[in-house]
C-alpha cells in the first residue's frame, strides 16, 4: 500500500516554541543560557522558539531537561488549545 504525502501543519511547532519561550523567560533565563544548558546553538534555539525549527526527539529531551521538565510535559503544554 503506497503512502500518501501529507501536508505538515506548522501550528504545533509554533505552539511548542511558545511553550519553550514561556518556560525560559519565567525565571528570567536568556536564550544563550538555555542553548548552552541544552547543548544546542543559540541560532537553533531561536528557530525553535519562532516555530520554524523542527527539533529532534533528543534535542527535545535536552531542552526539557534544561527547562526542568520532560518531553511529555512540553508536548502536552504545546497541544493545549490556549498554548
Amino acid at each position: 500500500m503506497p503512502y500518501e504525502k501529507s501536508e505538515v501543519d506548522p501550528a504545533p511547532l509554533r505552539r511548542l516554541g511558545d511553550v519553550v519561550v514561556r518556560r525560559r523567560t519565567v525565571p528570567g533565563g536568556t536564550q544563550e543560557q538555555l542553548a548552552h544548558a541544552a547543548g544546542i546553538s543559540v541560532y537553533f534555539l531561536r528557530r525553535i522558539e519562532r516555530g520554524v525549527g523542527n527539533p529532534s526527539y533528543m534535542t527535545l529531551r535536552r531542552l526539557a531537561a534544561a527547562l526542568g521538565t520532560d518531553v511529555a510535559t512540553l508536548i502536552a503544554e504545546a497541544e493545549k488549545p490556549d498554548a
